[in-house]
């Protein structure tokens, strides 16, 4: 702090009368402190391990190497990401569309370092280096992903390695990679550069602690839905927060809001079945084999990956069916609704009383529940 101190009250004089190029400290202070002193809100994290094994990443960085951040859809990947790096100087996100182009993307990660449209490439370089001497510490550039398209078997994903290994290497920067569902091919975290932080979804405790959850969970539990609910949404925040948007509208209109409650989660769990089951259609069609995994899964909640060398399948490059799993290891159903759809080989939805009933003469315990 007292060598910024000193640089700041040295540049500054400096600055105004032109001593020194303005695009190399000025910005440099621009993009240390712009991120130091957010004034973003950002929501409660409820992952405090995976936060915290995060933040020790960034503070033991090796030349060369990465971090990514992977697991399915809407467990607060992001959140972990924001939580690790809040307060830390030089710290800006770049969204990476799918098949986005490698020179693309480090043209939008300059642009974003220097806050300058113009001759961004060449003015990085000092940028960074002005940044390393005020705050004493690499900037850090999250390259957010965007899910690539799942029907289509041969995917256009980014090239997040090299992209990733050119700024660790040629631009001294720390680099975290927030991988959405889908966005990375198969191999892009298995080159032994990047350091891999697998999020799974949330364990029914941990959820069941988001206060902003509270009365949600409460109505469920008083209404004998919990249980079902659960089995089909699993660990996963974001699909709780939506059904609890969808009742306090259907509340809204409504003078029992317990009465509506039932109304609302029929059609929300129908959706995400729904889809799962769709998603296993596609899935056969991608990849027809697939269709002899789907029966093992009304007696047992994973199969090993090398019984798929044995049944010669081929698993699509995107798949919104099965995913790798490390504990339990093996192939596990990709959501909780994937689950419910192929333990009961489900072709519709069915209604939640009926599901209610199915669920509690399963004898096969669903991937989230283990959780």
């Amino acid at each position: 702090e007292e060598h910024l101190a000193v640089a700041a009250a040295v540049v500054a004089p400096a600055l105004l009368i032109g001593g020194f190029p303005r695009i190399g400290p000025l910005r440099a202070l621009v993009l240390g402190f712009s991120s130091r002193f957010s004034l973003r809100v950002s929501p409660a994290v409820s992952q405090r391990v995976e936060v915290a094994k995060l933040r020790s990443e960034l503070a033991h960085r090796y030349k060369g190497l990465y971090s990514v951040v992977t697991g399915p859809r809407g467990i607060g990947k992001t959140c972990i990401v924001d939580a690790a790096t809040k307060g830390k100087f030089g710290v800006v996100a770049v969204r990476v569309p799918a098949a986005t182009p490698m020179d693309v993307i480090l043209e939008d990660v300059c642009k974003a370092i220097t806050r300058n449209s113009l001759d961004s490439l060449n003015s990085t370089h000092r940028v960074l280096w002005w940044h390393r001497f005020f705050f004493r510490t690499p900037a850090t550039v999250v390259l957010r992903t965007v899910a690539s398209v799942p029907s289509v078997r041969t995917q256009a994903f980014p090239n997040i390695d090299s992209v990733a290994r050119i700024l660790t290497d040629d631009f001294g920067v720390r680099v975290i990679v927030d991988a959405t569902e889908f966005s990375l091919a198969p191999n892009a975290s298995k080159t032994k550069r990047e350091k891999v932080l697998e999020v799974e979804p949330m364990s029914r405790a941990t959820l069941e602690a988001i206060p902003e959850l509270a009365e949600l969970l409460t109505a469920l539990k008083a209404a004998d839905l919990a249980d079902v609910v659960w089995e089909c949404i699993g660990g996963v925040p974001v699909d709780y927060f939506q059904l609890l948007e969808k009742w306090n509208e259907a509340a809204a209109g409504d003078e029992s809001p317990e009465n509506s409650l039932e109304a609302v989660v029929e059609p929300f769990l129908a959706s995400l079945l729904n889809q799962a089951i769709n998603d296993r259609g596609a899935s056969v069609i991608a990849a027809p084999r697939m269709e002899e995994l789907f029966p093992l899964f009304l007696n047992q909640s994973e199969v090993s990956p090398e019984l798929l060398v044995e049944l010669r399948v081929a698993m699509p490059l995107v798949s919104r069916v099965l995913r790798e799993s490390s504990e339990p290891y093996g192939l596990i159903p990709a959501t909780a609704a994937m689950s419910v759809v192929l333990r009961f080989a489900l072709k519709e939805p069915p209604r939640v009383q009926e599901l209610k009933k199915m669920l509690c003469g399963s004898k096969v315990p669903s991937t989230e529940a283990s959780v």
